[in-house]
């Protein structure tokens, strides 16, 4: 290296080495020992936190609370719903002019239908005229005198009269015994069917209430909410028009048994339990009946045998006649043999009729009771999942309105058996106001 190139490196060096006063670094600190950093940021991780959790806690309860409160008022700014939220269970229909109810059975109704009937009043006037009709045949007076007729034939025909117009009164019992038999299971159809309307609404809020507490949660969203709450109010709607049936079939069975109209009446033969509703079966026939006893003995119905009275009053009264008279008899007796023909033919029919409606209406009843414990089984399986979060509020709304079509199916199979071995014992001439407690298993006796 050349001599000039030495001296330039030595300089450069030196100076490097010692700098001038005036370009002087400020002298750097040595830095702090590393091996405590991890215990220091463990220290400062592990210093309370809680003013900013206990706070956030105290938002989001006050968030829910919040929430709860514009549910409620909601709710309270939606007239219908807060209507279904008071309602409680009344048997004393929504419409009545009074609270006053009154249980009554079907014994009890067959005894005052047969007290207050006004067809049955007439027809027991019918046998006091024929009976006072055949009193004055009887006794000789100047009229028999002035009418030398066939007085034998003549106190024959009167006879026949009373046992026909005996006849008609039973045949009028029986058909009103019948009458009232159908209002009752209105009656009680219709009040079985608020009583699971009503039932419904319970499940409703019940689920309502859960479908808020979900949405406060965050585990629904509001579309949850505002379906369940239209379901309530449908609900709330067929309760309506429940009550007003029910009501409606209390007015006619008060007529009917001429009670106070200012009373509702209950059905007493029902069971309520548990939500769930039934209807003790009756029985009224024996295991045994079969057609043929169902055909025989529904040619001794009343009606028919009040016919076939006349029928012997007329030929008594024939024979006793004579010219035109006679032969006007002769037409009369011919109609009314014509009559009794059909009429004849017609029992046939409405018995077997009866019969086959008895029959279908006992297996219906079986069918329907099976429904109703799978219908039942699902609804618990469904809201066991409901609770658990694999089913939806939808799911279990759709399964409690099946399983209410399926309690519903239940109590009209069993109205209809009941009514079915009633409407039988009319068609055999049985019907009476003791056919209930007649021992089970027999047939009561259609002796007038």
């Amino acid at each position: 290296m050349h001599k000039s190139a030495w001296i330039a490196f030595g300089m450069a060096s030196f100076l490097a080495l010692n700098p001038a006063p005036g370009n002087a670094k400020a002298p750097v600190a040595p830095k702090e020992p590393v091996q405590n950093a991890p215990l220091e940021a463990n220290k400062a991780l592990s210093q309370p936190q809680a003013p900013q959790t206990v706070a956030a806690g105290k938002s989001k309860r006050a968030a829910r609370r919040e929430q709860k409160k514009e549910m409620k008022e909601e709710i309270e700014t939606i007239p219908v719903l807060a209507e279904v939220q008071k309602l409680k269970w009344d048997e004393a229909p929504m419409q009545g002019q009074s609270n006053d109810t009154r249980k009554i059975g079907l014994e009890k109704i067959f005894h005052e239908t047969l007290q207050n009937s006004i067809t049955v009043r007439q027809a027991e006037v019918q046998i006091n005229d024929a009976e006072a009709q055949a009193k004055e045949v009887r006794d000789p007076n100047l009229f028999n005198l002035l009418n030398p007729l066939d007085m034998p034939a003549m106190k024959k025909a009167a006879e026949s009269n009373v046992q026909a117009a005996k006849a008609h009164l039973q045949a009028v019992r029986q058909k009103a015994l019948l009458e009232s038999a159908r209002m009752y299971a209105d009656l009680t159809q219709a009040f079985l069917g608020k009583y699971l309307a009503y039932q419904a609404i319970e499940q409703g809020r019940v689920q309502l209430k859960a479908e808020q507490e979900h949405f406060v949660a965050g585990d629904n969203n509001r579309f949850d909410v505002t379906q369940v709450e239209m379901a309530l109010i449908d609900r709330y709607g067929k309760y309506l028009k429940a009550d007003n049936v029910y009501h409606t079939a209390s007015m006619a069975l008060t007529n009917q048994i001429s009670a106070s109209a200012n009373n509702t009446l209950v059905p007493e033969d029902v069971a309520l339990q548990d939500g769930n509703a039934t209807v003790p079966p009756l029985k009224l026939l024996p295991d045994n009946l079969s057609l043929d006893m169902a055909l025989k003995s529904a040619k001794g119905r009343p009606d028919l045998q009040e016919m076939t009275h006349r029928k012997d009053a007329l030929e008594k009264l024939v024979k006793a006649a004579s010219g035109l008279d006679r032969q006007k008899k002769k037409a009369e007796l011919h109609q009314l043999e014509l009559e009794i023909a059909k009429a004849g033919n017609g029992v046939a029919v409405m018995a077997e009729k009866a019969y086959s409606d008895y029959l279908l209406a006992r297996k219906s009843l079986a069918l329907a009771q099976q429904n109703f414990e799978l219908g039942n089984q699902f609804v618990y399986q469904l809201q066991v999942s409901y609770t658990a979060g694999f089913s939806s509020a939808k799911d279990l709304l759709d399964g409690q309105i099946e399983l209410a079509k399926v309690k519903t199916a239940l109590i009209s199979a069993q109205v209809a058996y009941n009514l079915s071995q009633i409407q039988l014992l009319y068609e055999m001439g049985l019907l009476s106001e003791n056919a209930l407690s007649h021992p089970a298993g027999t047939l009561p006796s259609n002796a007038l």
